[in-house]
């Protein structure tokens, strides 16, 4: 388990990298060419890279449980798997477009996945990092991909438009507001702009890294042929509790190896090169996967095995067949 005196190191260290390079990457991205539309990766592609078919074949399946039974896409090629055009762009005061997000990401993940350094290439290939600096990258990457999503910024901006109507609801009420023949309904302006503000609030901060660093690091294999799969909204399950703080918190690293970071006051965790998952555990844990989310990234071996666990799943049914509420 790490200290937080190799914490404060290797922040130390990051924020040096920072004053060094983030400046250049950060360059000019309010200037770039109109009328392009690049994609934007919210599951970045060093990651679907663990669930190709191979490193000479770079295609995954996607699975999609949204609907009243699990779909599959055919073969796609990473390039254009969890990602939407200028995903990350936000508006600027006078009408341009400013990429600054996406170029930060791009910052933070060549950081972590140079090959002279190897530190997502080490945790694909069963090693823990062993320097701090590398183990806060990486805490970094697993801390980012949480609230990059649209699942997160949806949240967000959900909450905020609830909280907006009920003042607006409450104002109409008690004459605060004038009465209108039609209820009003509130509608956030530049909605996914203030959502990607809000997640990048929360990835460049460092408490949940922290959280993360601090913890007892362990890779796990699957028991079995069937390999692990990537949640595209939801890459950490919490276990034990709710929420980042929960005692146990478990990523799927690649098709091989899911990460176990956890609290373990009592020592009771030995550290070391990876081992197999107990067959409940795994049950357990890939059922709290499928739970997650309504999409998933996985190897073509696997696609199988992992739809007819999302298909059988009596919570993922009854999440189906729930009623819609009225507005």
């Amino acid at each position: 388990m790490a200290t937080q005196e190799q914490w404060l190191a290797a922040v130390e260290s990051l924020n040096a990298e920072a004053e060094n390079s983030l400046p250049a990457a950060l360059e000019g991205t309010d200037h770039l060419p109109k009328g392009k539309k690049p994609r934007h990766h919210y599951v970045p592609k060093f990651w679907l890279k663990g669930f190709r078919r191979s490193p000479e074949d770079g295609h995954v399946i996607v699975l999609d449980a949204s609907g009243p039974v699990t779909t599959r896409d055919k073969d796609k090629g990473i390039g254009s798997v969890a990602c939407s055009p200028e995903f990350y762009t936000v508006a600027t005061e006078d009408g341009g477009k400013d990429r600054w997000v996406e170029a930060y990401l791009g910052w933070l993940e060549n950081l972590a996945t140079r090959p002279e350094h190897g530190r997502w290439t080490n945790l694909q290939q069963g090693k823990t990092p062993a320097e701090p600096l590398d183990r806060l990258l990486a805490a970094q990457l697993l801390s980012t991909q949480h609230f990059r999503v649209s699942r997160f910024m949806d949240t967000m901006t959900g909450a905020v438009t609830k909280v907006m109507q009920k003042i607006v609801d409450t104002g109409q009420a008690i004459g605060a507001l004038p009465a209108t023949e039609a209820p009003l309904r509130v509608k956030l302006a530049n909605a996914h702009d203030w959502g990607v503000a809000q997640a990048v609030d929360w990835m460049t901060g460092h408490q949940v890294p922290r959280q993360m660093f601090l913890r007892k690091w362990r890779l796990f294999e699957s028991p079995d042929d069937i390999g692990w799969a990537l949640p595209v909204n939801r890459s950490l399950l919490a276990a034990g509790g709710a929420g980042l703080g929960a005692p146990e918190l478990w990523a799927p690293i690649n098709r091989r190896y899911v990460l176990c970071m956890a609290w373990d006051p009592g020592d009771t965790i030995p550290e070391g090169p990876p081992e197999v998952l107990h067959p409940p555990v795994a049950e357990q844990l890939r059922t709290g996967f499928a739970r997650s989310d309504t999409q998933f990234v996985v190897h073509p071996e696997d696609a199988d095995a992992w739809q007819d666990l999302i298909d059988n799943d009596q919570i993922v049914m009854a999440r189906r067949h729930r009623p819609e509420r009225r507005p």
